[in-house]
């Protein structure tokens, strides 16, 4: 009886050394498995991290040829009226302040861009802040405004 005794209590010890080798092959396993996926996971982030800065860049690049474009067209509009403008008289001055006013407003489109614009709103800003904020404090309230009504 002690001999069976002995013989159960071997084969129960082996039983647990297996399972507990096969448990600790298992938890690798899992660990391997989840590294893996925590792997693909960053590749999947990064790469649409990619593709969204990407996108943006060609946004911006596509705004800044429209904005170039237009820049160009104001500026024919300019030259346009300059040439068709009656060349003496009153309408005549009036004609051609408006031609060098678009020509003008043309070619800063044109040089300086949207980024060109934003920085000299900004620059514009911080040298004048009380009425830049007085006219933003106007503004929303004309925004306000119009959309109660």
């Amino acid at each position: 009886m002690a001999n069976i005794s002995n013989q159960a209590q071997n084969m129960g010890e082996r039983m647990g050394e297996k399972i507990g080798q096969k448990a600790g092959e298992l938890g690798e396993k899992a660990k391997e498995i989840g590294s893996n996926v925590l792997e693909k996971g960053k590749d999947m982030a990064a790469s649409a991290a990619n593709r969204v800065g990407e996108t943006a860049r060609n946004v911006g690049e596509k705004a800044e040829q429209a904005t170039n474009r237009i820049g160009g067209r104001i500026k024919d509009v300019g030259q346009n009226l300059r040439e068709k403008a009656p060349q003496s008289g009153l309408l005549h001055t009036a004609s051609e302040s408006l031609a060098n006013g678009l020509e003008s407003s043309g070619e800063y489109l044109q040089e300086k861009g949207i980024s060109g614009m934003a920085g000299d709103v900004t620059d514009l800003i911080r040298r004048h802040p009380v009425p830049a904020l007085l006219l933003a404090v106007g503004i929303g309230f004309l925004i306000a405004r119009s959309l109660r009504s």
